[in-house]
């Protein structure tokens, strides 16, 4: 695809960098934004964003090596090659979250009030992230015809787009209205009862 967009000097913009980082700033502001507005303690946000973005590229990366690990392990050159390049989305959720979930702790901030304004955050980050893996032209399938690269053919579906469009037109609205439905279950409910109603949303 297009992975380099444009040079200023030796510096190179790429796609799939930029994107990552749209995702993430947008995430940022959308969770401090929710933050100030329900009244939380929003200057933990930051530190908070800093520490679950580092989990998330540790936990996409270890994802990755694994992977990768039998084609390593029959020849250990490609590691250094897999360090630079490649990560797994799904290791970089588990990650962040894991992170996020340990800054809670040890700041004292209550990890599934943070964790139910945030998930919608997360999830339109996704969304741009999948664009970034489209300008990357990673996660391949069938060779298309070069004047087409975009397209799809019949047995191949386009995953970028759909994953993408999912992520921001589907799941982004859907857990935001899951939150908010948690938020109801919180006055009505004791704290103990809503953090499990949490944990299931």
């Amino acid at each position: 695809m297009k992975n380099d967009l444009f040079s200023i000097g030796p510096f190179t913009v790429h796609g799939y960098g930029l994107m990552i980082a749209i995702g993430v700033l947008s995430a940022y502001y959308m969770v401090e934004y929710r933050a100030k507005k329900k009244q939380m303690d929003w200057e933990k946000v930051f530190p908070l964003t800093v520490w679950s973005v580092l989990g998330g590229f540790l936990g996409s990366k270890i994802l990755y090596l694994l992977t990768r690990l039998p084609d390593i392990l029959a020849n250990p050159a490609l590691l250094g090659s897999s360090i630079k390049d490649g990560f797994v989305v799904y290791g970089g959720i588990i990650g962040g979250i894991l992170t996020a979930w340990i800054y809670c702790k040890c700041t004292k901030w209550n990890f599934w009030k943070i964790f139910d304004i945030a998930m919608p955050a997360v999830a339109m980050a996704q969304g741009f992230g999948r664009i970034g893996c489209l300008l990357a032209g990673c996660c391949y399938g069938r060779e298309l015809d070069p004047a087409n690269p975009i397209g799809s053919c019949s047995t191949i579906p386009p995953m970028h787009q759909m994953t993408s469009h999912f992520c921001r037109r589907r799941l982004f609205p859907v857990c935001w209205i899951l939150q908010t439905a948690s938020c109801c279950l919180h006055c009505r409910r004791s704290s103990k009862q809503t953090d499990r109603w949490r944990a299931v949303i």
